[in-house]
């Protein structure tokens, strides 16, 4: 079961019951008393744009998942017709941040493998995308060594193809295509389901 879904409007759907049972979800969707756009509240506008800022941001189906962190945040916050401010000063949309990241950890343990990877990964692109050939320590030797350099080039298609696979086994185990067996089936003699 996917935790937040996309609907056939470009808006995630809102599972009220499913969302209600989880307390940061709720204070989120509760808090949505309306505006002048949505009247009373009775549209959820609000909590609307916040759930699409964390599936944007966090959910494996979003188109956003490939980009660095900075870049994610910037389009996710453009998306949602808000600034990067108001998303680190808002106390209640960080709670339901990182419970939704908390639910998917321990829903996948590859998903937590798969960001911590591809934060280290992002790392490593940054350095080879910054290095500066011509820097020098004091002594006038090169600082970065071309052994060094090669190594982290030499790295990056290993790491991609890791990354790859696990983001496919963290798809499958939040889907609930895996369940505790992995892809193994009863034999003749195990119990039925």
């Amino acid at each position: 079961m996917a935790l937040l879904k996309m609907g056939e409007d470009f808006m995630v759907d809102l599972n009220e019951v499913w969302i209600s049972t989880v307390p940061e979800f709720r204070e989120l969707l509760m808090r949505d008393r309306g505006n002048k756009k949505d009247g009373p509240g009775r549209y959820k506008r609000k909590a609307h744009r916040d759930f699409l800022f964390i599936w944007l941001m966090y959910d494996f189906d979003s188109d956003l998942l490939e980009l660095n962190e900075d870049e994610k945040e910037a389009e996710a916050c453009r998306r949602t017709d808000r600034e990067p401010w108001q998303v680190q000063e808002d106390q209640i949309l960080q709670d339901a941040i990182k419970a939704y990241i908390r639910i998917q950890d321990n829903k996948s343990s590859a998903y937590r493998t798969w960001h911590k990877l591809k934060s280290a990964n992002d790392k490593g692109l940054q350095f080879i995308e910054t290095i500066d050939l011509d820097a020098t320590l004091e002594s006038g030797a090169a600082k970065h060594k071309y052994k060094e350099i090669s190594d982290a080039i030499k790295a990056q298609p290993g790491v991609e193809k890791a990354l790859d696979e696990i983001k496919s086994l963290a798809k499958k185990q939040l889907s609930g295509d895996a369940g505790v067996r992995g892809d193994a089936i009863k034999g003749f003699d195990e119990d039925p389901d």
